[in-house]
């Protein structure tokens, strides 16, 4: 838990100093239209999840860079935006059905929160699916439980 919440905290603050940081805000690139289109491999399951991420993408080239890469993978990631059942639990990823061309990701962050956690959370997030996509053997929750010890 300890390494998670550390884990979680670097994620904002790198995200935080790419925003705060004039020089990289302005070359960073733009979000790509494209990642709110029908098409997209990263999709929200709600409006709340649609919101955080419109946000994320608009003040995070990191995140944008994490959703654009996703793109070309053989994932399709959910995310969704709710009170999570685990007290303590911010967010977590998941593998829950694959195919063999597909696999199915979902992404969970909990709400409510301050918006620069929640973003920090998705971050983290998108990083594992991004890790996850990267790792073709991973196919199933338990897989995904074990990579994400590593």
């Amino acid at each position: 838990m300890r390494t998670h919440t550390i884990g979680v905290l670097a994620a904002a603050l790198l995200m935080l100093a790419t925003v705060t940081n004039p020089v990289a805000a302005q070359d960073a690139p733009a979000p790509a239209a494209f990642v709110f289109s029908p098409n997209s491999r990263v999709r929200c399951l709600d409006g709340e999840a649609r919101r955080l991420l419109e946000a994320a993408v608009a003040v995070s080239p990191t995140i944008a860079r994490l959703v654009t890469d996703l793109q070309s993978t053989d994932l399709i990631v959910g995310i969704e935006a709710h009170t999570l059942p685990k007290k303590g639990l911010n967010g977590d990823a998941r593998v829950i059905a694959a195919t063999p061309v597909v696999r199915h990701v979902r992404i969970r962050v909990a709400i409510p929160g301050v918006q620069s956690e929640l973003l920090a959370v998705l971050g983290h997030e998108l990083q594992h699916a991004v890790e996850i996509a990267a790792a073709p053997d991973v196919r199933d929750a338990a897989r995904t439980l074990r990579a994400n010890r590593l």
